[in-house]
């Protein structure tokens, strides 16, 4: 599909509606609630700040202080 689609290759609509169809099968599968142990932190997306992730990790400690 990707050579596909490099060449200007064009989705019809049946296509498109087929991976809508599939994709929401396989969404509907999905659980949409994880449960996890505390203690717990959640850190959102860094996008790559290195010195930010220093500074979480600094302040409540590596991953494996939790195990």
């Amino acid at each position: 599909m990707i050579e596909f689609f490099k060449f200007e290759g064009k989705l019809t609509l049946n296509g498109a509606l087929e991976i809508v169809k599939r994709a929401s099968e396989i969404l509907q599968t999905e659980r949409n609630i994880n449960y996890a142990e505390q203690p717990l932190i959640v850190v959102g997306d860094l996008h790559g700040q290195f010195y930010d992730l220093c500074y979480i990790l600094q302040e409540y400690g590596s991953p494996e202080s939790f195990k």
